[in-house]
């Protein structure tokens, strides 16, 4: 009995990392921030417009050598979807008419979902903060044991604290883990210092750890229900 819940469990973590948890992320440092947000918004309506049921998310980096670009990202796909995306040419050319001119499209990136991970839920991606920390690791197994360490002893303190987890899938350093954890206002900042100091003592597992803050952009997003 307890072979068959282990083998359940394996296959239920490789689903949630294969089938339904996978991200696309994309990074722009506008050159006129004006009317690049002008012509995201416009964007968004070509998508609105050809029925995208995909959902689409939008922040700007405000602190760390990143600040003042703009991350958007799509979440909880199987690697299947992007072999469909909605209307492949027309979404190339809308974005040549209203956002290309005016962002330098930087890089594009995809992420697994680890099973540790709190699921990507609109209501959690679409707080006004996300922290992001990106983690160097030397092995991937162990980093991802000390991170959902550090996520139980931060839920004590907080029981409705939030970990989304992920590990670098195409596009970047496949030894990299990304942890976005939403939060509100910066009064709840605390809380998080305790998951900080977990990683920043991660041993020979983590070997570098940054940090980000994102602020959402409701009016630069699609589909969040």
């Amino acid at each position: 009995m307890k072979l068959l819940t282990i083998i359940f469990l394996f296959c239920a973590a490789t689903a949630m990392a294969q089938d339904g948890g996978i991200a696309h992320f994309s990074v722009w440092a506008p050159k006129q921030e004006a009317n690049f947000k002008t012509g995201y918004k416009q964007h968004l309506q070509w998508h609105k417009a050809n029925n995208d049921s995909w959902n689409w998310y939008g922040w700007y980096v405000i602190s760390g050598s990143r600040a003042g670009q703009f991350i958007d990202a799509t979440f909880n796909h199987s690697w299947a979807d992007f072999d469909n995306p909605v209307n492949a040419a027309g979404d190339g050319a809308d974005n040549a008419l209203h956002t290309e001119p005016f962002a330098d499209y930087l890089r594009g990136y995809k992420m697994a979902l680890l099973p540790i991970s709190d699921k990507a839920e609109a209501q959690t991606l679409s707080a006004k903060f996300l922290r992001m920390f990106t983690v160097d690791v030397g092995d991937v197994r162990e980093a991802a044991k000390l991170i959902e360490k550090a996520i139980g002893v931060a839920k004590q303190k907080d029981g409705a604290a939030r970990f989304i987890v992920f590990e670098i899938a195409d596009g970047g350093n496949l030894k990299q883990l990304v942890v976005l954890v939403p939060f509100k206002n910066f009064a709840v900042m605390d809380g998080i210092k305790e998951f900080q100091s977990s990683l920043q003592s991660g041993g020979n597992a983590i070997s570098g750890v940054t940090s980000e803050t994102l602020s959402f952009q409701p009016e630069m997003s699609m589909n969040v229900k």
